[in-house]
């Protein structure tokens, strides 16, 4: 059985150019991680959109784009250059990169508190208590999550689920019984969510010391770390600019209708991610790019496209029947996601194999500017829809920016 189950997937292998073997090997792992996140964040949502109203929906998400943005301050781009010298035996960068981040997160604790007193002195009392609260929480909440970058960089898939699983079980039973609970409380919403991510991450980053095998480091982890962290600041903005400014331009419950159709897409998009995530070590190690097998990834990531565009009407009258205006944010997301995956990939390629400066400066400074020209008219003339398109075309140029930058 075993035999003829890999020569269906060495069949598969010739035409989607992609190493099915180990595909197959290591996803039953991330499938069933990323499954109970997936399943975890959708329902939640389901439970928001039922027993919370679309004002506290539009304020949920109002905070978490803030708090999104303000980790930049956690120097997000040492997880990246951890699974870089992790995958190349380096071990000890793991512990110095926890240090690091925890050092520089009390910084975004700063930021949080000034905007908690401008909201204190715009008299919005509960986002200002909210604001204040991640405040004290936020060191403890990004500093030890780099247990997800070490276990990628040592190809430990099958740790990094079930620890993956565990936690998204435990944030799903706390955040469901608050939901129905607290009748739509936002603080009690807040801090429930900003607590039960601590303690699994804490304890994570405890366990995951025990598979430290050695305590080399290379000498670029800390210094190509934050480069990459300066040049995701921009991109950060823009990622989550469009719930802000429509929190702020428009009302927050039409920020609520926007959430609804942008999260079944972010969902979508953040299982690609973590099946793409068994790819990364051999990205690292790599001497040429398989442009064709990326080629073909998108191919049939439109198929898929087209036939979910179809069902998304019947789906979100199922799950979310008093957000229907949410359907066509949905669909215009998923017809970019081809574009977008082709774009992930050759992000990855960027990061973990070239490793070129120039290619991520450009990235990360023209999109984002030309993203920042262009999101001012879409919400004026389109409103949301608009916001959908200008998040979508920042994938057209990042495209653009790589062939045109990559053959020189």
């Amino acid at each position: 059985m075993r035999q003829k189950i890999k020569k269906i997937l060495l069949w598969i292998q010739k035409y989607v150019k992609t190493d099915m073997i180990y595909l197959v090997k290591n996803s039953f792992w991330t499938g069933i991680g990323k499954f109970f996140s997936t399943m975890s964040g959708l329902i939640i949502l389901i439970f928001l959109t039922r027993f919370v109203s679309k004002d506290v929906v539009g304020q949920y998400n109002f905070f978490l784009s803030i708090l999104t943005i303000i980790a930049i301050f956690s120097i997000p781009g040492l997880n990246t250059s951890t699974i870089e010298a992790v995958a190349k035996n380096n071990d000890g960068v793991y512990k110095k990169a926890v240090k690091t981040k925890f050092k520089y997160s009390w910084l975004g604790s700063l930021s949080l508190i000034f905007i908690a007193c401008f909201y204190f002195f715009k008299q919005e009392i509960i986002l200002s208590e909210a604001f204040l609260i991640s405040a004290i929480l936020f060191p403890f909440n990004f500093a030890p999550n780099v247990w997800r970058s070490f276990l990628i960089g040592k190809q430990k898939f099958k740790i990094l689920n079930l620890y993956s699983s565990l936690q998204s079980i435990l944030y799903l039973s706390a955040m469901i019984t608050v939901i129905i609970l607290s009748r739509g409380n936002f603080l009690i919403l807040i801090s429930t969510y900003l607590l039960i991510q601590i303690l699994p991450t804490g304890l994570c980053y405890f366990y995951t010391q025990k598979l430290i095998d050695n305590d080399k480091e290379n000498s670029d982890w800390k210094s190509y770390g934050f480069f990459l962290t300066k040049m995701q600041i921009l991109n950060l903005l823009t990622s989550n600019l469009d719930s802000v400014m429509i929190g702020i331009f428009i009302d927050m419950k039409a920020l609520a209708i926007y959430s609804v159709g942008k999260k079944m897409i972010t969902s979508l998009q953040g299982l690609i991610k973590e099946f793409s995530n068994i790819y990364l070590a051999k990205i690292a190690k790599r001497e040429k790019i398989n442009f064709k097998k990326y080629f073909h990834i998108s191919i049939l990531t439109f198929i898929f496209s087209i036939i979910a565009i179809i069902f998304t009407p019947f789906v979100m009258k199922i799950f979310f029947p008093n957000y229907e205006n949410s359907v066509i944010i949905a669909q215009l997301f998923l017809l970019f996601l081809p574009i977008w995956i082709f774009d992930l990939f050759l992000g990855y390629e960027t990061s973990y194999n070239l490793k070129n400066k120039k290619i991520i400066f450009y990235k990360n400074i023209i999109t984002p500017i030309i993203y920042f020209i262009l999101i001012i008219p879409a919400l004026y003339y389109f409103k949301t829809a608009g916001l959908v398109l200008a998040v979508s075309f920042k994938n057209i140029i990042n495209i653009i920016i790589f062939y045109s930058t990559y053959k020189k």
